[in-house]
């Protein structure tokens, strides 16, 4: 990503240690308000333990500070389909129960992947992930682990791997030598009531990138997704493109869904993210005079109106 992207005022996607992101959620949320951002949502994965830290940082740092989540759902066979969740009662019982048996999940997942790693002769174990881990351990925090040994780096060479951002592409992903398997997600039909039992509304994730190869033989995804209850689309997001956000923004309009937005900041120094606040517009706001809204009844949170 070479072209800087403009800084913006909020952000509605980003993650903390208790998955995949290196700061706490205070440390996010003090962050988040040096850079001048004001409104914010956490989406950490599968879980909820960011948020109570988060608004509690929030109330004192002056930074508005939402609910949300970032859920990993089932849909159409696509290998990764991710489901923002805003607004909801974090303390919704049949939410949170749903939570922590998708962690049991989650672990058996990453025990297989650490495993088909240790068979391709890399150092790693499931204790060491374990101590490292302050939430729920993700493809993320295996990567970081691997590279940290420098015995392993002469390993990952020979099979062929040149860069962390190759990792996952040549070893974890569908159909790789490390590849875990597939594991039981909740279909996303489901997952969009869950989360509306619990008062919520949701936008589908970084759509330009999870459903690339699905779109080329199902161009109406979008509507699919809208028919099932989805809220909005994350239409600005800091890896799309000028040509996919345009697309996102017309079938947005054309369906009369809401518009999300997000870094999808995790570290400092990603390849895929340049910090918090960072994605960009390309003018398609400001042409049409549209105006975010923040507290519309049809998102409740990050929704752009869809009259000037």
């Amino acid at each position: 990503m070479s072209e800087e992207l403009p800084r913006q005022m909020f952000d509605f996607h980003m993650h903390t240690n208790k998955s995949d992101g290196i700061m706490t959620p205070t440390e996010l949320v003090n962050h988040c308000k040096k850079e001048g951002l004001t409104t914010i949502a956490i989406t950490d994965h599968d879980t909820v333990d960011h948020i109570e830290e988060a608004m509690d940082a929030g109330r004192s740092a002056g930074v508005d500070v939402f609910t949300g989540t970032e859920l990993t759902v089932e849909f159409g066979g696509v290998e990764m389909v991710h489901l923002l969740a805003y607004d909801f009662d974090e303390k919704n019982k049949e939410l949170c129960d749903y939570l922590k048996k998708f962690q049991v999940e989650r672990d058996d997942r990453s025990r297989k992947m650490i495993a088909n790693l240790q068979k391709l002769g890399l150092k790693i174990s499931w204790e060491e992930l374990q101590s490292r881990v302050a939430g729920v351990a993700t493809k993320r925090h295996v990567k970081n682990l691997v590279y940290e040994k420098a015995d392993n780096l002469e390993i990952l060479q020979r099979l062929g791997v040149a860069s962390p951002e190759e990792f996952s592409k040549k070893l974890t992903a569908r159909g790789k030598p490390a590849d875990p398997g597939e594991w039981k997600k909740i279909d996303l039909a489901e997952a969009v009531k869950l989360v509306k039992g619990a008062g919520g509304s949701c936008s589908i994730a970084h759509p330009a990138y999870s459903f690339r190869q699905y779109a080329k033989d199902h161009p109406d995804y979008l509507a699919e997704l809208k028919m099932l209850g989805v809220d909005a689309i994350e239409v600005f997001y800091g890896f799309h493109t000028k040509e996919e956000a345009e697309y996102l923004f017309a079938k947005a309009k054309e369906l009369k869904m809401s518009m999300t937005a997000g870094s999808d900041f995790h570290e400092f120094y990603d390849p895929f993210c340049q910090g918090v606040g960072r994605w960009n517009t390309y003018g398609l706001i400001e042409s049409q005079h549209l105006k975010w809204d923040f507290f519309s009844g049809f998102l409740g949170i990050g929704g752009l109106s869809i009259h000037d």
